[in-house]
């Protein structure tokens, strides 16, 4: 790469298909994970309000199920 990045071996982000398609471009061979974050803010967005956080609770301890869902 232009700027020496070399040896990636995991990238992380959203599910964004450009994404996930630069990604397999500018990176050949780096395996690709989608971000449990943006994971959780799409499946919360198919759940009842009042259902959240019992959604939520397995995925994350007290400290990001604040920033996921408000609560």
């Amino acid at each position: 790469m232009a700027r020496g990045l070399a040896g990636v071996q995991l990238v992380v982000s959203g599910a964004h298909r450009g994404l996930v398609e630069a990604i397999g471009a500018a990176l050949p061979g780096a395996a690709w994970q989608r971000c449990r974050t943006h994971y959780l803010r799409n499946l919360l967005t198919t759940v009842p309000k009042s259902a959240q956080p019992w959604v939520a609770t397995p995925w994350w301890d007290g400290r990001c199920r604040a920033v996921v869902y408000g609560g």
